[in-house]
């Protein structure tokens, strides 16, 4: 979930500082924490990310800090979100 974490978070990042003009560090622990699907640090599906931040949305890097590694726990808090997008979609590539 590490790298479906990372990845999600940037392109989450970017498509909101491209619409808005604004870039805000998102919480990649809040993925590993919250996305029970993708179990911790081992592996996981960007789907789930995404439905994630399509739910509940996402706090700030700074909000709810990165420890490396799962801490067990979801601690998220919707009062602090700051960023959550409304659908998403994936691309698949010409042969």
């Amino acid at each position: 979930a590490a790298l479906t974490g990372f990845s999600t978070v940037a392109a989450i990042e970017g498509a909101v500082a491209i619409n808005t003009g604004f870039l805000n560090e998102l919480s990649v622990q809040e993925l590993i924490d919250c996305v029970h699907q993708n179990d911790g640090c081992t592996g996981g599906d960007f789907e789930y990310s995404f439905q994630y931040s399509v739910n509940y949305g996402l706090q700030s890097s700074s909000s709810y800090r990165f420890i490396q590694g799962p801490s067990g726990y979801c601690l998220a808090n919707s009062s602090l979100v700051v960023s959550q997008i409304s659908s998403f979609g994936q691309i698949t590539m010409c042969s």
